[in-house]
């Protein structure tokens, strides 16, 4: 049996893609079934920024990637030469060198942030419910924990590191000058929208007002920052006297069209509207970027900024590649004990 990871990311594609792929709530357990019936263990992951499938699989690695192509493709609808050209396939020692990486950060947009290792114990989680893991990716997996924390606790690859959302507000800042005197609006309740808010208050935004489809779950987030809350069916009036918005749902498509946008900048006298999209699949259609007045900036847009900063800490990612090494060599010991491999 050998080890796979098969996947696309934003090192391999755009968010255009990203959103076709990415799966959310119910889907993922849906997704994991169409892989198990294939593969008789398998991890799903699906975020913003990656969509991967980490399992074992028997015979020739053609014949394996072809299937998962098709899976994905069966599900996303997308064309089977578009995840032919995006996609990555990973084996043995690539694919848990890959998977070390992922879940230590490194190869996210925002190297050194927190978020994706607690998505990928999710993922993992969600697995185990579904009895999609075994004797390979149980320890593989629990290796990759260890990973994780050695890195954390060994090299300073988090110390000052950023995440999307204080990225976003670092932006909205710059583009709007202050936002001391600026209103923000939220539209969503997630971890996103959570981490969003903090870096809001912190950077001394004046008022935040918090929507979201659950009443419930935006009141709880506007009480946190002693924001407003205000009713999802109502968020299109409320923009009217709002600089920004950040925007970061689990819709399936947009939640405002182009057309609603124009009548927003039309009740406002075309005062610039700054909007951020964090979501993946994309909250807000590309084209209100031709709208006099608007700017919009997608979670792609974020990537230079991303960058910049992993300059910063490239000596630290260095010494956690070193650390990846030898738990590489860990792990292959174990294996060769225990006769898994």
């Amino acid at each position: 049996m050998k080890i796979f990871a098969f996947g696309l990311s934003h090192h391999t594609c755009g968010i255009e893609i990203r959103e076709q792929i990415a799966v959310s709530g119910d889907r993922n357990a849906e997704v994991i079934s169409l892989l198990h019936n294939i593969f008789q263990e398998v991890v799903f992951v699906s975020t913003c920024n990656r969509t991967e499938a980490y399992g074992v699989f028997k015979g020739h690695h053609q014949e394996a990637r072809h299937n998962l192509i098709s899976i994905f493709s069966q599900y996303s609808r997308l064309p089977l030469e578009t995840l032919e050209e995006k996609s990555y396939f990973f084996i043995d020692h690539e694919a848990v060198r890959h998977l070390f990486r992922v879940i230590s950060s490194l190869d996210s947009m925002v190297v050194g942030e927190n978020q994706i290792t607690g998505q990928i114990k999710a993922a993992y989680n969600l697995a185990k419910k579904q009895h999609t893991i075994g004797k390979i990716l149980h320890p593989l997996f629990s290796h990759a924990f260890s990973v994780v924390k050695g890195i954390k606790t060994k090299t300073g690859i988090s110390k000052g590191a950023v995440s999307v959302s204080s990225i976003a507000v670092d932006l909205a800042e710059n583009v709007l000058n202050s936002l001391n005197d600026k209103t923000a609006m939220i539209i969503g309740a997630g971890k996103t929208s959570k981490l969003t808010l903090k870096y809001l208050v912190s950077h001394g935004c004046s008022t935040i007002l918090v929507t979201n489809r659950s009443f419930e779950q935006a009141s709880r987030l506007a009480k946190e920052c002693s924001g407003k809350v205000i009713m999802f069916d109502s968020f299109l009036e409320e923009m009217q006297q709002v600089d920004i918005v950040i925007s970061s749902t689990s819709a399936p498509h947009h939640i405002i069209n182009t057309q609603q946008v124009i009548d927003v900048m039309d009740k406002r006298d075309n005062r610039p509207l700054l909007f951020i999209d964090l979501a993946v699949p994309r909250d807000i259609p590309e084209e209100i970027r031709e709208i006099d007045g608007i700017f919009l900036y997608t979670i792609d847009d974020l990537n230079i900024v991303a960058e910049n900063n992993l300059a910063k800490r490239r000596a630290e990612v260095l010494k956690a590649e070193a650390l990846i090494d030898q738990h590489m060599i860990e792990l292959d010991r174990f294996f060769l004990a225990n006769k898994l491999h």
